[in-house]
């Protein structure tokens, strides 16, 4: 069956939707793809980067606009679970859209978050106690730069002494530290994050 394709794309790639209300029947299909048209370019070779197929159930079980957003779970080779977004509406799908969508947005999030610290680094003053301590983390919450701050974003910090959580001295970024065993943790709240 050949399939109404129509492209919507650039000079150095295209991309093609097809919509059908007819499910595929049972067993084997093939797919192939033939080009009738001379390159726009012949430094540029022609190649199939990307194939998906989705079935879906009918429109009462399924939105199709891209402003309903919905997630399913993938694996990966070592058995680790990430969402994937239901919908086009998403430049990790579409190349055409211009953002990411909220699922893409929190995975890319949890994929930065497991290669850094949010810790860039500690500074202790010399001397005897109390010291000066100081703590410097990546610029995210209120330590974003102005006309790029997230509603909603912010860092929660927690300083523990000798194993006991210092309440006074919670979200502070500087404090004057007795002598002891000294612990910081940061966490980082944000709504793109569930």
């Amino acid at each position: 069956q050949v399939l109404p394709w129509t492209t919507h794309g650039f000079d150095d790639r295209e991309f093609y939707d097809w919509y059908g209300n007819e499910g595929f029947i049972k067993g084997p299909h093939t797919f192939s793809v033939r080009s009738k048209t001379n390159s726009t370019n012949p430094n540029i070779p022609r190649m199939i980067c990307n194939v998906q197929l989705h079935e879906f159930g009918s429109e009462t079980d399924f939105h199709m606009s891209n402003d309903y957003i919905s997630a399913y779970p993938t694996f990966d080779r070592y058995g680790d679970k990430t969402f994937r977004p239901t919908n086009a509406g998403c430049l990790m799908k579409n190349m055409t859209h211009d953002s990411f969508c909220p699922v893409c947005r929190e995975g890319i999030w949890y994929q930065f978050l497991e290669r850094i610290s949010l810790i860039d680094s500690v500074v202790i003053s010399p001397g005897s106690a109390p010291r000066n301590v100081t703590l410097n983390t990546l610029k995210l919450g209120a330590l974003r730069a102005s006309g790029n701050e997230v509603e909603g974003e912010r860092l929660k910090v927690r300083w523990s002494r000798d194993g006991q959580d210092q309440i006074k001295l919670r979200n502070k970024f500087s404090i004057q530290a007795d002598s002891g065993s000294w612990n910081i943790s940061v966490e980082l709240v944000t709504p793109e994050i569930r």
